[in-house]
């Protein structure tokens, strides 16, 4: 319908697409892959030559360039194949990529609630405040027991995917982060509202130097991203984002 519209005023229609990696630390394969499909399939009834995909990194650049090579090999499966490229996709994309298929589409896990895309958890489960509580309305049932295994489950793929071992580590460890903070605001208000010291100071003593010590590697493994992509122009903005985590659960501790 709209290839049509925009064709009644030139002929040289050029299509530009999306493989969703802004805003997050992780893509949205689940809100992209279908979508791009149905576009590039009207692109190719409709006789649109002319297609590119762009990958943005809006708000700070927090996901990996790569983590959306899923998106860029569709298309390039639609460019040199058409629409027959379903079979053979899993393999190509280890020809052309050096990573699997399947585990590539596991990155947008750590944002998905039984199975669905939501509003980005990962990340403002990792930014709220531990003491606000903004966000804890959201914090998904079994997070610690969630995130425990995606942790492990990353770590897993990267050691199948060594050229992206340090994006998969990555998420591996803010997986390792939200299998305690995802729920610390929570905890911290059940125990505070039953007046349970003995829950507190386990807390205090023991969860949050855990939690400061898992998102000080998050720090480390990010720069290790950064660096392995990006010139370091711009990393400034991820370093005091994570700084000022770090800073805060130290706060929370001292509390």
């Amino acid at each position: 319908e709209f290839i049509d519209a925009h064709k009644k005023y030139s002929n040289k229609v050029i299509f530009g697409g999306g493989a969703w990696r802004w805003a997050n630390f992780v893509p949205n394969i689940t809100r992209n892959l279908k979508p791009s499909v149905y576009a590039l399939q009207s692109c190719f009834e409709k006789e649109v030559k002319n297609v590119f995909v762009t990958l943005w990194g809006d708000d700070a650049n927090e996901s990996s360039m790569f983590c959306s090579w899923n998106i860029v090999q569709l298309y390039a499966e639609y460019n040199f194949r058409g629409d027959n490229w379903e079979n053979e996709i899993s393999q190509r994309f280890k020809t052309c990529t050096g990573g699997i298929w399947e585990d590539f589409l596991k990155l947008e896990l750590p944002n998905l609630y039984n199975g669905y895309p939501s509003a980005d958890p990962c990340k403002y489960l990792f930014y709220q405040d531990p003491l606000l509580g903004l966000f804890d309305k959201h914090v998904p049932e079994k997070s610690k027991e969630i995130y425990s295994d995606l942790a492990k489950e990353f770590f897993a793929c990267a050691k199948r995917n060594s050229k992206y071992d340090y994006m998969f580590k990555n998420i591996a460890v803010l997986c390792q982060v939200l299998s305690i903070k995802a729920s610390l605001g929570v905890d911290i208000k059940n125990a505070y509202d039953n007046k349970d010291n003995t829950k507190l100071s386990e807390i205090a003593n023991i969860v949050l130097p855990q939690l400061i010590t898992y998102t000080e590697q998050f720090s480390k493994s990010f720069a290790k991203q950064w660096i392995t992509e990006n010139k370091i122009f711009g990393y400034q903005t991820m370093d005091m984002r994570i700084g000022s985590v770090i800073n805060r659960l130290k706060s929370t501790e001292n509390r």
